[in-house]
């Protein structure tokens, strides 16, 4: 698996856009179910669901599963991931 097999797939997913609803198809995937609403951000959904369908899942979070993105900054802070802005 190369970074740019999981950029190219990212990028095969421009102009996908929720309506503000949060209703899309990689929450579906990530969930197992339909699910919308402000509960239900799905910017590391996303990522989750791309790392996946490049059979890359071990490379995300150490393979396991979030949601949430600032559990996967952490998990980067302390695997020494994270870029300095300045």
């Amino acid at each position: 698996m190369t970074a740019r097999t999981i950029i190219e797939r990212a990028l095969s997913y421009l102009y996908t856009y929720d309506n503000g609803t949060n209703e899309v198809i990689f929450n579906d995937r990530y969930y197992g179910e339909h699910v919308s609403g402000d509960r239900f951000p799905w910017c590391c959904a996303f990522i989750w669901c791309i790392f996946d369908e490049c059979g890359a899942s071990d490379l995300f979070y150490d393979g396991k599963r979030t949601a949430y993105c600032p559990t996967v900054h952490q998990w980067g802070k302390e695997k020494g991931l994270i870029v300095p802005t300045s």
